[in-house]
């Protein structure tokens, strides 16, 4: 009974002292391989605003490239790159981050939004183009998602009536029917 006590203070005293750490970072569980990656690639930093700016420089660190060799930052190697950098209490929530090889065929769609290659946007005009047996009957309706080429968006037509299609070209979307 009495080492559930201390187990249970010892694990009151570990979580109380996270809540107090002047700097708390979050490891981003993949993050694709860049030539300098940097602390602020692998982890979120919250921190009050009194500690912005320490956040901010423990954010540009540059992490070198032998640590992630194997494919992984783990929590350690965060760790000891902090305490070579700053004097301020931390607390690091998750265990490694994957550092992913960066493929052109394996963008995510925030990597697509940010790159702004959709071919159509959401609310633009576009070109419904219905296709059976060689008929070809075009109609104009209203993007309902944004899309790139290949991908299954909406499309509102008569103003309600919803057509799903694939992204053909820009502002022209194909149904085969």
């Amino acid at each position: 009974m009495r080492k559930i006590k201390y187990i249970i203070l010892l694990m009151l005293l570990f979580s109380a002292a996270s809540l107090y750490a002047d700097l708390k970072l979050y490891i981003v569980p993949k993050v694709n391989k860049r030539e300098f990656l940097r602390i602020g690639d692998i982890a979120r930093i919250d921190t009050m605003p009194a500690y912005k700016d320490e956040a901010i420089r423990l954010s540009k660190i540059v992490i070198n490239s032998n640590l992630y060799d194997d494919g992984f930052v783990d929590r350690k190697e965060i760790a000891d790159i902090l305490k070579k950098h700053t004097d301020h209490l931390y607390f690091i929530y998750g265990s490694a981050s994957r550092i992913l090889e960066n493929r052109p065929e394996e963008r995510s769609p925030r990597d697509i939004e940010k790159k702004g290659i959709f071919l159509i946007k959401k609310g633009d005009p576009i070109k419904l183009i219905l296709i059976k047996k060689g008929i070809r009957i075009e109609v104009h309706g209203t993007a309902a998602s944004d899309g790139e080429r290949g991908r299954i968006i909406p499309v509102i037509i008569n103003g309600n009536k919803r057509i799903n299609g694939k992204v053909t070209d820009k502002k022209s979307v194909e149904i085969d029917l």
